[in-house]
C-alpha cells in the first residue's frame, strides 16, 4: 500500500499524471491525495473578493476532478483531496513533513519528452525542495505494471532507498537492472550489500564502457524495454555526482517512461 500525494492544476499533463497514479494504486494498493495549490493575484480594493473567485473557482474544479477519480479506482483504494493556497513547492516541504507519505507523482511540462520537466519548471522546485521520493511522469506516457526497472547506480545507493525500490519492484512482481555507465564502480562489498537487501527480488548488474551517459541510459531503458527509470538526487549537486551529468546536458536526455528520482538522506 503506498499513500500518494497527486498536485494538479487541472492541466491534460497533471491528469496524465493522476490516471498514472490511480492505475498504480489499483495495481499495488493504496491513498492518493489530490491538491491544488493556488495563488491569487493583487487586485487593489478588492483582494478579499478576487481571493474568493479564485479559491470557488477551484473547488468547483476539484470536486468536478475527484468524481471522475473516483470512478477510476478499485474497490478497496481511496482519495481525498484539498485546496491550498500558496506555491507548490512550498506547500508540499510543509505537507510532506507533516503527514506520513510514501512519495509524489506529478507530471511534466517538458516538450517531446524532453527532461525539461527537472529544468525550469515546478517539478524541479518540487524535486529540489521537497524530501520525498518524487515520481515525474512524460507527457504521453501510459501507466504500464511495472516490470523492468532501470537504476542508474554509481555504487552509492543508500540502503532506504534501495529498499524502496525494491518494495515497489516486488510489489509488481518486477526485475531491476542495476546500471553503471564508464568505469566500474561498484565494489564487491557493494554487490554483497545489495544481495542482502535484494535476496527476494530478480536482479542483475549491467556496465556500459565509455562515457556518453546519457546515450548510453537511452539505449539501455529501450533495450531492455525499461517502466521506470530510477536516478539519485545528491545533495551537492542534481545528478552531477552520479555520472557527472550538467543541467545542459541532460536537456538533451529524452526519456517516454515515467522518472523516479530519490533523494540522499541520513540512514
Amino acid at each position: 500500500m503506498y499513500k500518494i500525494i497527486v498536485p494538479t492544476d487541472f492541466s491534460g499533463v497533471s491528469k496524465n499524471a493522476l490516471l498514472y497514479s490511480v492505475s498504480l494504486i489499483n495495481n499495488v494498493g493504496g491513498h492518493i491525495s489530490l491538491v491544488n495549490f493556488y495563488t491569487v493575484p493583487n487586485v487593489t480594493g478588492h483582494q478579499k473578493l478576487m481571493e474568493q473567485m479564485v479559491r470557488d473557482g477551484v473547488e468547483k474544479e476539484m470536486e468536478k476532478l475527484v468524481v471522475v477519480t473516483t470512478q477510476w479506482i478499485g474497490q478497496g483504494e481511496t482519495i481525498d483531496s484539498r485546496v491550498i493556497r500558496g506555491q507548490c513547492a512550498e506547500g508540499l516541504v510543509k505537507w510532506g513533513k507533516e503527514d506520513d507519505y510514501d512519495m509524489i507523482i506529478m507530471g511534466s511540462q517538458g516538450s517531446s519528452n524532453k527532461m525539461k520537466l527537472i529544468l525550469g519548471s515546478t517539478a524541479k522546485t518540487v524535486v529540489n525542495k521537497v524530501d520525498l521520493p518524487t515520481l515525474i511522469v512524460p507527457p504521453m506516457a501510459k501507466y504500464q505494471a511495472i516490470r523492468n526497472v532501470v537504476l542508474a547506480d554509481d555504487g552509492d545507493l543508500q540502503e532506504s532507498n534501495l529498499r524502496f525500490i525494491a518494495k515497489l519492484g516486488l510489489e509488481t512482481q518486477g526485475h531491476l537492472y542495476i546500471l553503471n555507465v564508464g568505469e566500474i564502480k561498484i565494489q564487491k562489498e557493494i554487490i554483497d550489500q545489495y544481495g542482502k537487501i535484494l535476496k527476494d527480488f530478480s536482479y542483475s548488474f549491467h556496465n556500459i564502457e565509455g562515457d556518453d551517459v546519457l546515450n548510453s541510459m537511452n539505449y539501455f531503458t529501450e533495450e531492455v524495454d525499461a517502466d521506470l527509470l530510477v536516478m539519485t538526487k545528491r545533495r551537492k549537486s542534481f545528478f552531477q555526482k552520479i555520472f557527472g551529468i550538467s543541467h545542459t546536458d541532460l536537456e538533451l536526455f529524452r526519456t517516454s517512461i515515467p522518472l523516479l528520482i530519490l533523494h540522499e538522506h541520513d540512514d
